[in-house]
């Protein structure tokens, strides 16, 4: 009754010179999709994209 989750996240460099992060996710156990629908996933990493951007922001803001 375990569960597995994998999430990958992939950062390229646009011609541009813009950034592109991607996430993918796969997961894998019983009872998984009682904790986390596909609405709240998109919501979580909403989140911890938004967190990202605000870091890397911040960072750059002190260059």
């Amino acid at each position: 009754m375990g569960s597995r989750a994998a999430h990958r996240h992939v950062i390229t460099t646009r011609e541009d010179g813009t950034t592109l992060r991607r996430t993918e996710e796969s997961m894998a156990g019983t009872l998984l999709g009682l904790f986390y629908n596909s609405a709240k996933l998109h919501a979580e990493l909403t989140r911890w994209l938004d967190s990202i951007k605000t870091a890397a922001e911040a960072r750059v803001a002190t260059i």
